[in-house]
């Protein structure tokens, strides 16, 4: 089964990143094709370092996509 969900954080007040799991390919816009894993999240805030992958930037920018959460 494949699943794809925008992650919140109302604790932090934060939106995370896009998360998915069932072994979806990753194809990188210079076509790199990443490790395909059961598991994985999407940076969505854009300040990532570990692109395309999220590694956390979004708490330190205070990434925020959802009303509810401000």
């Amino acid at each position: 089964m494949q699943l794809i969900n925008l992650v919140e954080d109302p604790q932090n007040k934060v939106s995370g990143p896009i998360g998915f799991r069932g072994g979806i390919p990753v194809e990188s816009s210079d076509g790199t094709t990443s490790e395909v894993r059961n598991r994985q999240t999407l940076c969505r805030c854009g300040k990532s370092q570990n692109k395309p992958f999220c590694d956390g930037s979004h708490i330190d920018e205070g990434f925020n996509d959802d009303e509810s959460l401000k």
